[in-house]
């Protein structure tokens, strides 16, 4: 089943949401697409996931790189004059969860307004679900079946989009081969993530340098004491993921979690880990947006005009139900930094950006992976100079690139963990 309401967005621009039944799965999807402005590019298009896991998309769309931002009050949307959608159409997807043990099993729970009868735990079953979503999406919309994808998020995306990348990359060659007669070929041309959460290993070695720096006005964030046995957790663990990494099990990895999360993250206690420039929290939002967000999107004539299902849940931007369920399976401790090597023996692109204000998936662990990864340009990409970046007339640098091939990895100065947002 195919519920879509075609709107304008608040730019003119046309708009198609609603909802996607998919009959193998009884799993029902919120999808916004907005074609892009400059009809000639129309079929190039961004795919967007939040992260989380649990956090919908539409944040991304409202708040991030949509053509319309809400108002902080949640009721209204003003033109974003930072859009993504003038040379690309954006699609952006709220992924199909469990229901809630703690909720009436009545009440379908999923991310965003998406539910359904399906319960992914891990980015590999998530991303397979993606791809169904797309190739059903596209066999209903086929003037707009793209001829150059890039997909695109982050945060907990950093494992969403290699595994999505993996996934597209081998239905692509089962369709080359003739194994797949009724596929949709998705010629993938990048992967952008942002402040992502990719190989957790190599990560959580750099919580102790990025706290314990003072590289601006903001750090460190901790004392010599607490700097002093934050070294001395990160090589213990180091050690206890290690068998996680070569073993996976829960008896190899759930031990290793709890120590990383408790010696390395827990010492955090800045009211914001998503930018530590902030002191006063927005109680149970990291972002003032996030209420604003809930209350646009819960506004009756809002899902109207959306095509929400009359089945979908309340609208919440984030479920922490889903993320305890995908930390049960150790999802969150595995690397998925492999599937960007083959991506990039491929040739696809791939840009890691990072916010340098962002604690919980800060710059420098984002670029040690980079720069860790086992790929055919690693000597070069390791070699290469960081470059100073900057945006047309600014006489300051906005951040710094390194480039080599195929891979490049981007920090950007003064920026949080949503900088898109």
């Amino acid at each position: 089943m195919f519920s879509m309401s075609e709107g304008v967005a608040c730019e003119n621009r046309p708009r198609f949401s609603g909802e996607l039944t998919l009959p193998e799965t009884n799993d029902h999807y919120f999808f916004l697409f907005y074609p892009a402005h400059n009809e000639a590019s129309r079929r190039s298009t961004i795919l967007w996931l939040n992260g989380g896991p649990g956090c919908s998309s539409l944040m991304g769309a409202m708040a991030g790189i949509g053509p319309c931002h809400i108002t902080p009050d949640g009721n209204n949307t003003v033109p974003n004059p930072f859009t993504w959608n003038e040379n690309y159409s954006l699609l952006f997807l709220d992924q199909v969860k469990e229901i809630d043990p703690e909720q009436n099993e009545d009440q379908p729970i999923g991310t965003g307004f998406s539910h359904g009868d399906s319960k992914p735990a891990t980015s590999l079953e998530a991303a397979k679900q993606i791809y169904l979503f797309l190739t059903n999406f596209y066999g209903l919309m086929p003037n707009y079946v793209p001829t150059s994808l890039i997909i695109a998020g982050e945060s907990y995306a950093g494992r969403y989009l290699p595994a999505l990348s993996d996934e597209i990359l081998r239905q692509n060659q089962l369709i080359d081969k003739g194994r797949q007669s009724r596929g949709i070929r998705f010629p993938l041309q990048a992967i952008l993530i942002g402040n992502g959460w990719t190989d957790p290993k190599t990560q959580l070695a750099h919580y102790h340098t990025y706290g314990c720096d003072n590289d601006n006005e903001y750090k460190p964030l901790f004392d010599k004491d607490r700097c002093t046995k934050m070294e001395a957790a990160s090589s213990r663990c180091q050690a206890l993921m290690e068998p996680c990494y070569s073993n996976p099990s829960r008896w190899s990895c759930i031990p290793a979690g709890l120590y990383c999360q408790h010696t390395l993250l827990a010492p955090y206690q800045h009211p914001d880990p998503m930018d530590i420039r902030l002191r006063c929290p927005h109680q149970k939002y990291y972002y003032a947006i996030e209420q604003g967000l809930e209350t646009y999107a819960n506004n009756p004539d809002v899902r109207r005009s959306l095509g929400v299902g009359e089945q979908a849940p309340l609208f919440e931007n984030c479920r922490s139900a889903i993320e305890r369920r995908f930390l049960m399976t150790m999802d969150p401790l595995l690397d998925y930094s492999h599937a960007i090597a083959r991506a990039l023996h491929q040739e696809v692109a791939v840009l890691v950006y990072a916010g340098d204000m962002d604690w919980i998936c800060n710059w420098r662990g984002n670029k040690a992976w980079t720069m860790a990864l086992d790929w055919d340009g690693k000597e070069g990409f390791n070699a290469a100079s960081d470059e100073d970046v900057y945006t047309d007339g600014s006489v300051k640098a906005v951040g710094q690139m390194r480039s080599y091939g195929k891979l490049s990895f981007l920090r950007v100065f003064d920026a949080a963990h949503m900088l898109v947002s």
